[in-house]
């Protein structure tokens, strides 16, 4: 008899690739990212519709590549202080929304962020991004980091301006925006 009610905010991004002629032929873009002597470097690749399952699963989220769909610029960032006119509940068994337990502090900051998680998912990931949607760091919640469930990201040496805290569980992705002063 029990249940609780969720949100959940989607970001379409069109991950198409378009011809020259602006034609569609069953191709979609992928950023991908190589990690070579230089650093990471972003490469925007094309492939088959129907290889895409298969790139993502060898290098996307949880990979040394963490390729992503779309442009590499495609960016979602969720905006918190905008409120849905639609308020359906969805019942659930045990599902906590990353959003319902999540804490990022300070904010703004001078490079370094606290993240707490107090309903902990050790398939987790947090990435540290830069406005471009760059990887410039990446942390998995495994058991050894998660006793206090407060994961640390960032570095002092961060230029002032905006970057993305994106967390991704195998049932949620959010986006935050960080503010290093």
């Amino acid at each position: 008899g029990c249940t609780a009610s969720s949100s959940i905010a989607v970001c379409v991004i069109d991950a198409r690739s378009f011809d020259k002629k602006g034609k569609y032929k069953g191709k979609v873009l992928v950023c991908h990212h190589t990690n070579g002597k230089k650093g990471t470097k972003h490469v925007l690749i094309s492939i088959s519709s129907n290889a895409v399952a298969s790139h993502i699963t060898k290098h996307g989220i949880g990979t040394d590549h963490a390729d992503t769909l779309g442009d590499c610029n495609a960016t979602c960032v969720d905006n918190t202080n905008a409120k849905s006119t639609s308020k359906k509940s969805v019942a659930t068994s045990k599902t906590v929304s990353i959003q319902d337990n999540l804490l990022i502090y300070p904010n703004p900051s001078n490079g370094v962020f606290d993240i707490k998680l107090t309903a902990l998912n050790l398939h987790t990931e947090v990435l540290l991004l830069d406005i471009n949607g760059k990887v410039l760091q990446r942390k998995s919640i495994s058991e050894e980091n998660s006793s206090e469930n407060i994961i640390t990201i960032g570095d002092y040496n961060l230029a002032s301006g905006l970057y993305l805290i994106k967390i991704v569980t195998k049932d949620e992705t959010i986006t935050k925006k960080l503010i290093v002063e």
